[in-house]
């Protein structure tokens, strides 16, 4: 995955560093930090010549000799020049000043096997190259070289950087995403270690010097004849003792095949006396609903009859209490032959 790129105005951004230079920051601080690594790097490689000219002209053995002639002062090498710090960018915090730049040693070489058999490490996991370069900062293109047809040796940095990235993604492997492209490229770089023979890299004792894994994938075996041989007759032992088995089991009659169409039609019959067994329930079950409304109608009939008939009662109560006071009214005006009879039928 790549870094997310920052601006000069990030508060994170690293400012005073040759790194922040090559961002493409142009504050005094970064300027002074590039300047600085420019001349570290000019005189590394300016020592570097002049001691492959010493080795090679003999100088070397001179120099050392006229040293050791001049006593401890000569030997002594001398100091280098006092860089004063650059001052701070404006924008960067006080709570994590910049450090001075560290030019690397771009001089020192390493042996490339390491690096190759990391990075085909990492391609057995399922990491692509484009991913892989997206990792270490290196080209496409070189990671294919260190990994099909390497060098015998590399820079250190390059090592550093290889090495960086797979104790990054060793113990991480690619997640299988729902992008169907992510899937197809973790395929791809597992089928190309596989025709390549590449193994994981943990594989070696020791990967940056062993000759051999000490687990190698697994191949087919190559075996001989005799071995096939064997193998054929076993095979053909095992058949025999399995027809004489065959021969002296007893094997129970096997029944007749069913028929099933009858049962088919049968389970057809029983599913259609339920379903009419079903409407003859519903039917019943509406005139019951059509009863029940009836008993209703004629409960409320008789709650009204009732009432009809406590009325009357009330009102004949009334009309005999009417006689009474009329037959005491007559008696009292002197008039005896006047009978009033009332009957009474029932309830009326």
């Amino acid at each position: 995955m790549a870094r997310v790129k920052i601006t000069p105005d990030h508060p994170d951004f690293p400012h005073g560093t040759y790194a922040g230079f090559g961002r493409g920051c142009r504050c005094e601080t970064c300027k002074a930090a590039n300047r600085d690594y420019n001349r570290e790097y000019a005189r590394k490689r300016a020592q570097a010549k002049r001691e492959v000219q010493a080795k090679t002209s003999g100088e070397g053995t001179d120099h050392s000799e006229a040293v050791k002639d001049a006593g401890p002062q000569a030997a002594a090498p001398s100091t280098p020049p006092v860089v004063s710090p650059p001052e701070p960018h404006p924008q960067a915090t006080t709570a994590r000043p910049a450090p001075h730049p560290t030019p690397p040693d771009v001089t020192g070489r390493t042996a490339a096997l390491g690096a190759s058999r990391r990075l085909q490490g990492l391609i057995f996991m399922g990491y692509t190259p484009v991913e892989l370069a997206q990792h270490t900062r290196i080209s496409v293109d070189n990671i294919w070289w260190l990994l099909i047809q390497p060098p015998e040796t590399i820079l250190d940095v390059t090592h550093r950087t290889i090495v960086n990235t797979y104790k990054d993604l060793a113990l991480r492997p690619p997640a299988a995403e729902a992008n169907a492209e992510r899937r197809i490229g973790i395929e791809r770089s597992k089928l190309l270690a596989e025709q390549h023979n590449w193994v994981s890299g943990f594989a070696w004792k020791q990967i940056d010097v062993d000759e051999e894994v000490a687990f190698p994938p697994t191949t087919p075996r190559q075996e001989n004849d005799s071995s096939t041989r064997r193998k054929l007759e076993t095979a053909r032992q095992t058949i025999k003792d399995l027809r004489i088995k065959l021969a002296a089991a007893t094997l129970a009659p096997v029944p007749p095949p069913v028929n099933l169409t009858d049962e088919l039609v049968e389970e057809r019959r029983k599913h259609t006396e339920a379903l009419d067994r079903i409407t003859e329930l519903e039917h019943s079950l509406t005139a019951a609903r059509t009863a029940l409304v009836d008993a209703q109608k004629l409960i409320q009939a008789g709650n009204t009859l009732a009432d009809n008939v406590a009325e009357a009662n009330a009102d004949l109560t009334g009309a005999l209490a009417d006689a009474e006071q009329l037959e005491e009214v007559l008696a009292r005006a002197g008039i005896n032959h006047l009978h009033i009879h009332v009957h009474v039928d029932g309830d009326r």
